[in-house]
């Protein structure tokens, strides 16, 4: 089983403080439409990092810069799914970080949408939906 750079341990720390960050294209624009405000953006951005396990893991991938992003693949829970309105949209693609601002942890999402293409993650494979 592969293991993210990133402890899930801190990223669930950082979750339940709701210290979390998201990028525009990537995300917000992703999200936006479908949870209409940004506030309600960032609580499901950290439900969703509260709730990911080593199964969701796929990788650790490494941007130009050297900065390490771990990538999961998620399906919502239905009580997540519900409580967003997403029931129709169960499948998540993240790529995230972990960085330390000197005030505390937060979680930094480079990316978190639907899955373009299926994600090998230590619990099996999580394909797009249609």
């Amino acid at each position: 089983m592969q293991t993210p750079f990133f402890e899930l341990e801190r990223v669930h720390r950082a979750a339940k403080e709701q210290n979390v960050r998201l990028t525009r294209k990537r995300c917000l624009d992703h999200l936006t439409p479908l949870l209409h405000g940004y506030e309600r953006c960032l609580r499901f951005a950290a439900e969703v990092a509260g709730s990911l396990t080593l199964d969701d893991f796929s990788e650790t991938v490494r941007m130009p810069s050297g900065e390490p992003f771990d990538v999961y693949g998620v399906r919502l829970s239905d009580g997540l799914a519900g409580k967003y309105g997403l029931t129709a949209r169960r499948a998540w693609y993240l790529k995230l970080t972990v960085e330390d601002d000197g005030a505390g942890e937060s979680v930094f999402y480079l990316s978190l949408h639907a899955p373009e293409r299926p994600i090998y993650r230590n619990g099996g494979i999580l394909v797009p939906e249609p």
